[in-house]
């Protein structure tokens, strides 16, 4: 029940609270939908496997699930996703951007590329990790470039405006649906109720440390329950190995200082309208360290799961973490192709390579420059499973057929383009299931 119901809550906590900083640049900028997807989307939909992979690199012999999960959800979203969207979209003869599609499918191919060297040769300096981390700041620049390019060529003005509206409409969906109170769902009978007793647990603790500052969830006590017990909850996220007393009493005076403050200047009524920064500010860090903590305990789950039922952790990252994580690039991007029109299905396709760039490049980019910090000056060593490589060949070929088959349909995305997607994953996920039960070992030479 916890497999099933944490990574869930991890993508609703992302999708809760790390979506609004962006959302708001993207309507007071009028960005463009490229810039939109790697932002917007991009983030809330990749923290869970940028935080999966961190835990998995500073664990103890779990990098390989890290590893697997990152690139089992990229290969998922690139092939799976696009797939779906090319079959459902495929009768409209909605077109994309050039530029933007070769931009993408480049990055994505010169970052898998480096990981194929990178674990090729089995060590890292602090220095290359920080290079492959700058890949995505090239990206995002290129992706900028060309955006600003087609804004002044087409005049895209009026284009913006509904596609930032419509996504104002789902991130508001989906904090309603996060941010819901167990007992709300009192019309659902025994089985609502009995759901809602056992989310509590879940529930409870993060309501009472993460303020919401909306009108329509915007409750004082609750709000000054989370000022005075966030800096707690930070001391016992950060310090859990630590015996230190001193970090405690820090934590609970700055906890009880903001607490008295908060009580004295907020009203019951309307959220605040001062320092309104600052509680988003701290809605922002501890929906970071809910989700290090959810992230944590999924993959201490996997690796139980994997003791129990002798399957390799690093084939349940590839698939059951990997598909999880990527539910929210799944959801938002179909429904952004589906209901969006020509450019809502623009978005949709540079939303699903964006998010797997990031994912790719920041995600193992980062988990590669901590791993690496904590051996500096001396290199990180790699050791990983060497079927990672057949995952990056598929991974390599869902890019490059979706490279040539919009290339030569003019960059149309027809049932064509989806189906051959589809069947790509549905060889490698095959290929995956016989090597769980014995049937096909998969024997990579050493490098």
């Amino acid at each position: 029940m916890l497999l099933c119901e944490i990574p869930r809550r991890l993508q609703a906590k992302s999708e809760q609270l790390l979506l609004p900083f962006p959302r708001r640049p993207v309507q007071d900028s009028q960005t463009l939908p490229n810039c939109s997807s790697i932002s917007l989307l991009s983030l809330g939909n990749g923290a869970p496997n940028v935080f999966a992979s961190i835990i998995s690199f500073t664990g103890d012999g779990t990098a390989d699930i890290g590893l697997n999960s990152v690139l089992g959800g990229a290969f998922f979203v690139s092939c799976v996703v696009v797939g779906i969207i090319g079959v459902s979209v495929g009768n409209d003869g909605a077109r994309i951007s050039s530029r933007g599609f070769i931009i993408n499918v480049g990055i994505l191919l010169l970052s898998l590329a480096c990981l194929i060297l990178i674990i090729a040769v089995r060590e890292l300096s602090l220095w290359a990790a920080l290079s492959f981390l700058s890949l995505y700041f090239i990206y995002a620049l290129l992706v900028f470039t060309c955006s600003e390019e087609k804004e002044n060529e087409n005049g895209l003005q009026d284009v913006e405006a509904p596609l930032c509206c419509y996504i104002d409409n789902e991130g508001h969906d989906a904090d309603d649906t996060a941010g819901r109170r167990p007992n709300d769902g009192k019309k659902g009978g025994v089985m609502s109720k009995i759901l809602c007793i056992l989310e509590l647990p879940l529930y409870l603790p993060r309501r009472l440390t993460i303020p919401l500052v909306s009108e329509d969830k915007w409750s004082k006590p609750f709000a000054v329950s989370s000022v005075t017990l966030a800096p707690i909850a930070l001391v016992l996220t950060w310090n859990s190995n630590s015996t230190k007393l001193r970090a405690f009493e820090i934590g609970g005076s700055v906890g009880i200082v903001c607490g008295i403050l908060a009580f004295c200047t907020i009203e019951s009524s309307n959220p605040p309208r001062k320092c309104l920064l600052f509680w988003l500010a701290e809605g922002f860090l501890m929906s970071v360290t809910w989700a290090y903590i959810l992230a944590q305990e999924l993959i201490s789950l996997l690796v139980s799961l994997g003791c129990i039922l002798g399957i390799d952790e690093s084939l349940l990252g590839l698939t059951v973490l990997a598909w999880g994580n990527s539910v929210g690039d799944l959801v938002a991007n179909v429904i952004m192709a589906q209901k969006g029109g020509p450019e809502g299905a623009q978005m949709a396709i540079s939303g699903s390579y964006a998010g797997p760039i990031f994912n790719t490049v920041v995600g193992l980019g980062l988990s590669l420059s901590l791993s690496a910090w904590t051996t500096f000056p001396a290199s990180y060593a790699v050791f990983v499973d060497q079927s990672v490589f057949v995952t990056i060949g598929f991974f390599m070929v869902g890019l490059i057929w979706a490279f040539v088959m919009l290339t030569k349909r003019k960059m149309v995305v027809d049932k064509c383009l989806g189906s051959g997607l589809l069947a790509i994953y549905l060889c490698f996920l095959s290929l995956q299931i016989a090597r769980i039960f014995g049937l096909v070992e998969i024997l990579v030479p050493n490098i």
